[in-house]
């Protein structure tokens, strides 16, 4: 996207990155949890211990080897995005989001509250143009799916609910775009469990 600096971020408990950039033109895809990034070292308090690895993930030497300059590339770019991340720290919501551990769990509104802080703070990241991907399943309901899809929905409703009202609260609504994708289909027609089979 020409004149933006973009990014691409996938918020879940897995961590899994599932948004790709462009080579040499975007930053490369960030996975971070819906609690943000957690701080590393966890148990070290030496401040001079992350000084110190970076200095000797920068000690490129002639014989270095491709393994050795792919984990040095790959540590350095984890305490930038560390450092870059740990901005969204003490930045709150203005809406109450359906996240309730004792009761039950919504983890897609757990994730849409963790964009909407990172909205927050994307100017000053540097960002203008950021891309977000949450997931929320599984919906493979072979066997009576009319119950277990209710209470999936009413969980999808109540996430969207939430963070629209926030994404209003917070300003950047209008500049906001919504994208719902699946990776498979299903039948039409009902299977003998009161479900349906893949498409």
């Amino acid at each position: 996207m020409a004149g933006h600096k973009t990014s691409a971020v996938h918020v879940d408990k897995s961590n899994a990155a599932v948004l790709q950039g462009v080579k040499g033109i975007s930053n490369g895809p960030v996975a971070i949890g819906v609690d943000g990034i957690s701080p590393f070292p966890l148990h070290i308090s030496d401040p001079s211990f992350l000084s110190q690895v970076n200095s000797l993930n920068n000690a490129t030497l002639p014989d270095s080897g491709f393994m050795a300059e792919t984990w040095s590339s790959n540590m350095h770019r984890t305490f930038s995005v560390m450092d870059e991340f740990s901005i969204v720290e003490g930045i709150n919501t203005a809406t109450s989001f359906p996240v309730d551990f004792d009761k039950e769990y919504n983890p897609l509104a757990a994730q849409l509250k963790m964009v909407s802080r990172l909205q927050q703070v994307a100017l000053q990241r540097g960002v203008s143009r950021d891309f977000y991907s949450v997931s929320y399943g599984s919906w493979d309901h072979h066997s009576g799916v009319l119950e277990p899809q209710e209470i999936m929905f009413k969980k999808v409703d109540d996430a969207l609910n939430a963070y629209v009202a926030e994404a209003k609260a917070i300003g950047v609504w209008e500049s906001t775009v919504l994208v719902q994708t699946s990776e498979f289909g299903r039948t039409l027609s009902p299977n003998g469990n009161a479900g349906t089979d893949h498409g």
